[in-house]
C-alpha cells in the first residue's frame, strides 16, 4: 500500500468543550432529587408571553434535557464498561430509580405546556416541526402507571448486558468473552 495511503488514527479522543450554559449552573447536582427539581419547577411555571418567551424557554428546557441526558449516558457508559464496579452501579441505579420517575412527569408537563402555547403556530416555519410531532406523539402514549414498568425494564436490560459481559466462551484454547468472540 501506498505511504499516501496509510491514515493515521489518533490514539487520544479529544471531546469539543463543553457549550457554556445559559440556564444551568456549571455543575448541576445530581446527588438527590431536592436539589435537581428547582430547575424542573422553574421551567414548569415560568410564564410564556410572547414567541421570543417560548423559544427562549424551549432552549432552557433543551439545556437541562440535555445536560440530564449526559449524566444519564455517563452513568450508562460507566456501569456497561465496568460492570463489577459497585460506584458505577450505584450511581446508575440512584439516577433510574430515584430521579428519572420524578422527571417524568415535568417533561409531560412541558410537553403540555408547549402545545398547548398560544404562540406555538407562530414559532418559525419548519424550525421544530418535527421535534414539535414527537411531542404530540409523546403526550399520545404517556401515562403515568408506566413509569415503574420503564424502570424495571431498565433493570432486567442491565442485569441481561451484565450477565453478557460476563460469559464467556472457549475459542482455539483462548477464554473469550462474548463481546470479544462476536468480533473474530
Amino acid at each position: 500500500m501506498a505511504a499516501e495511503n496509510v491514515v493515521n488514527h489518533p490514539t487520544t479522543v479529544v471531546l469539543p468543550a463543553k457549550l457554556k450554559r445559559r440556564f444551568l449552573v456549571d455543575e448541576l447536582d445530581f446527588s438527590s432529587w431536592e436539589k435537581l427539581e428547582p430547575w424542573f419547577v422553574q421551567l414548569s411555571n415560568r410564564e410564556i408571553n410572547s414567541v421570543a418567551e417560548l423559544e427562549t424557554w424551549i432552549s432552557d428546557w433543551n439545556e437541562l434535557d440535555s445536560v440530564f441526558g449526559e449524566e444519564a449516558g455517563w452513568r450508562y457508559i460507566n456501569r456497561s464498561c465496568d460492570t463489577q464496579n459497585p460506584e458505577y452501579d450505584r450511581a446508575y441505579n440512584f439516577l433510574v430509580k430515584e430521579i428519572d420517575p420524578h422527571v417524568a412527569p415535568y417533561i409531560n408537563g412541558f410537553n403540555t405546556k408547549l402545545i398547548n402555547s398560544p404562540f406555538l403556530n407562530q414559532l418559525p416555519e419548519g424550525k421544530y416541526d418535527i421535534w414539535i410531532r414527537s411531542i404530540r406523539n409523546a403526550i399520545l402514549i404517556y401515562r403515568e402507571e408506566n413509569i415503574p414498568l420503564f424502570t424495571a425494564v431498565d433493570d432486567l436490560s442491565q442485569e441481561y448486558a451484565r450477565i453478557v459481559s460476563e460469559s464467556t466462551v472457549v475459542w482455539e484454547g483462548k477464554e473469550l468473552t462474548i463481546p470479544q468472540e462476536g468480533n473474530l
